[in-house]
């Protein structure tokens, strides 16, 4: 498996870690810090990526001029791929308040996991180029700067009518809990569906799925299966 992929799959892995304490207590703090950047770090260093492909760093901003030393930073239009890191800038001002790792590129969305998203782990899902990302730093991974980022995974890959694609999700439906139902949750209230991302797939979600299979010409039956996940994440 390559570095770029190890990397992917640790993020992906995660659970909610609501509060931090497994990444911040590992940076040495003896209570609650933002850990966004943290989370990142402890991302890299467990994978294995070396200390001069990505450091430890805490501070967001610091870890972008390291990117940039490191001829590795992107902005202006640059379409991320699965690995790379995903930094924001919320208030525009040009320094950059939060952090995540790209787990999927999908069309023009990308999914990041991120650290401290709500003081817990979690996807967000957004536009490559929307206003409020700063840019992408790419770390030199080595082999898997070339060739199928999905290559040798341990996550699901499906093939439905010639589109290839790679998730890390499994079907769903009323009262499965966990990632994927965040996941999911979050991809419905990112096309509008109004849904709060707690994890747990009960009632109003599987309102919310029946009418996105009804508005999108999909069997109604509030169960997110194959065909759902891949017209909600290619959309």
């Amino acid at each position: 498996m390559s570095l770029r992929q190890k990397v992917i799959d640790l993020a992906n892995s995660q659970d909610t870690n609501e509060g931090g304490r497994k990444y911040w207590s590992w940076w040495g703090y003896e209570s609650r810090v933002p850990w966004c950047q943290i989370f990142v770090s402890w991302i890299m260093e467990q994978a294995g990526v070396p200390a001069s492909v990505y450091g430890k760093y805490e501070n967001c901003q610091y870890a972008i001029e390291q990117m940039m030393e490191k001829g590795v930073w992107h902005t202006n239009g640059y379409r991320p791929q699965p690995g790379d890191i995903c930094y924001y800038d919320w208030d525009s001002d040009g320094i950059s308040d939060h952090v995540g790792i790209v787990a999927s590129v999908n069309g023009d969305l990308v999914t990041v996991r991120e650290g401290n998203k709500s003081d817990a782990v979690g996807s967000r899902i957004s536009a490559y180029n929307s206003p409020q990302i700063a840019g992408y730093a790419s770390p030199d991974y080595g082999e898997a700067g070339t060739g199928n980022p999905s290559a040798g995974t341990g996550n699901q890959e499906s093939q439905t009518g010639g589109d290839r694609y790679m998730f890390s999700v499994a079907t769903v439906q009323k009262g499965s809990v966990g990632n994927d139902v965040r996941l999911l949750q979050e991809l419905l209230d990112y096309h509008g569906y109004g849904l709060a991302a707690d994890g747990d797939f009960g009632t109003l979600t599987k309102s919310a799925v029946e009418s996105y299979q009804k508005q999108h010409g999909l069997g109604a039956d509030g169960i997110a299966g194959p065909m759902t996940w891949k017209s909600i994440l290619l959309r």
